[in-house]
């Protein structure tokens, strides 16, 4: 797969070696408030993501803001 040259989507690169031969190597992808949701860009179309247990926790923590952040805004704005 060649490298991508957007903000989000593959890399080109296989980080922690290839997991099995579905793997399509690494991934850049955002997370963001969009429009009262929470929005995780993979840049492309993914059909799964593995992770190492720090990074999972580290985007569960980054949704989670994301959401509160929403939450609190919508209690600002609808009040």
């Amino acid at each position: 797969m060649p490298k991508n040259t957007g903000p989000f989507g593959p890399t080109g690169d296989y980080p922690r070696g290839k997991l099995d031969n579905t793997d399509e190597g690494g991934l850049v992808m955002g997370v963001t408030a969009y429009q009262d949701n929470v929005r995780v860009d993979f840049g492309k179309p993914v059909a799964w993501f593995a992770v190492p247990p720090e990074q999972a926790l580290a985007l569960a923590s980054l949704i989670v803001k994301h959401a509160m952040a929403i939450k609190a805004r919508r209690r600002f704005t609808d009040s």
